[in-house]
């Protein structure tokens, strides 16, 4: 299996601001993506790979607020035929 997750801290340096407006304000992005595995028998094996994502834009809290992200899955069976020949489906 394989996991990793990044964020953005750009909003922690608004806190040091003088400015209210950017002291208040909130900017980050943040994701998470995992990939799992798993063989079944020398022939055949599944594979389930998914993402998330969310962005935050919040200026001075609530003057503009943007806030949006996404969400994938994909779930993968692949069948190996003969030693040069697989055949991949996915869901």
């Amino acid at each position: 299996f394989l996991v990793s997750a990044r964020r953005t801290y750009v909003d922690v340096f608004f806190g040091l601001s003088k400015n209210e407006a950017i002291k208040n304000t909130t900017v980050n992005f943040y994701d998470l993506n995992a990939k799992f595995d798993y063989i079944i028998n020398p022939k055949n094996n599944v594979s389930f790979t998914g993402y998330y994502g969310k962005d935050v834009f919040d200026f001075d809290k609530s003057t503009i607020r943007f806030d949006w992200g996404n969400t994938f899955g994909v779930l993968n069976w692949e069948h190996l035929r003969v030693e040069s020949y697989s055949i991949g489906f996915d869901f």
